[in-house]
């Protein structure tokens, strides 16, 4: 399965195969006056209603950035992988 991303700095779609994902860090964004909000810690964003997961995705030697979107096919993907991962303390 492939998703496809797009890259505003470079005005480019690229095209993931979602086999070659190695690593998917998670952080959280308050939405602010900024069109990417305010980071947050861990726990504010798992306790935040108003938080937004951000997703980092690490495959090959490269990295994209995606945010969690209920719409987004794309997201849906990765929020999939995310709900199926095992729990690690």
């Amino acid at each position: 399965m492939w998703i496809r991303l797009f890259r505003a700095k470079e005005d480019k779609e690229i095209l993931i195969n979602i086999n070659t994902i190695w690593k998917i860090e998670v952080s959280y964004v308050i939405p602010g006056a900024n069109r990417i909000g305010s980071e947050v810690s861990l726990e504010k964003g798992l306790s935040d209603p108003e938080a937004i997961r951000v997703y980092k995705i690490f495959f090959g030697s490269e990295t994209a950035s995606l945010t969690a979107d209920s719409d987004s096919p794309a997201a849906k993907v990765i929020q999939e992988i995310y709900d199926n991962s095992l729990k690690g303390k």
